[in-house]
């Protein structure tokens, strides 16, 4: 008679698999959801500033490279404001060093702000969404593998 564990490992290891996976499933969905809400914030409250570029900064080791600019910008209240995004290689290149750019920013919450052009980084979704995926089905078809054979050996 086999002992519980080697009768039960299959099916234990198939099931963690898949609770990990619908975990990262549902982090990549929370944070793609978050980008969507904030995006669409921002296209209906977000105000244009006009900004200075502070710096351009380059990162050739990233595949693909990562552009990035840090800017300033004088908000509604007075405060002088800072910032960076990330953007794309053609932006980054019209882009000069202390000259002007347009800034978008949330009025309640100014430091919430991007430079035009900006992209959103959804790497996290992505990353979480693969491996969410990848873990769900192969512990999914662990379970289910598992069962029949356990039932079958009955």
């Amino acid at each position: 008679m086999e002992s519980f564990s080697e009768k039960h490992f299959w099916l234990l290891f198939g099931g963690v698999w898949l609770f990990v996976g619908v975990i990262f499933l549902a982090v990549a969905a929370g944070a793609g959801m978050q980008q969507y809400r904030l995006k669409n914030i921002v296209a209906v409250k977000g105000r244009v500033a006009e900004g200075k570029v502070l710096s351009k900064y380059v990162d050739k080791d990233t595949m693909p490279s990562h552009f990035e600019v840090s800017y300033r910008f004088l908000a509604p209240d007075g405060q002088l404001r800072y910032g960076s995004s990330k953007v794309s290689g053609a932006v980054w290149d019209r882009l000069l060093e202390l000259e002007p750019l347009k800034v978008t920013y949330l009025p309640e919450d100014p430091d919430y702000n991007f430079a035009e052009g900006a992209e959103l980084d959804s790497m996290l979704v992505w990353i979480f969404g693969l491996l969410g995926g990848l873990l769900t089905v192969a512990g999914g078809v662990i379970v289910v593998k598992s069962f029949f054979a356990r039932r079958e050996s009955k």
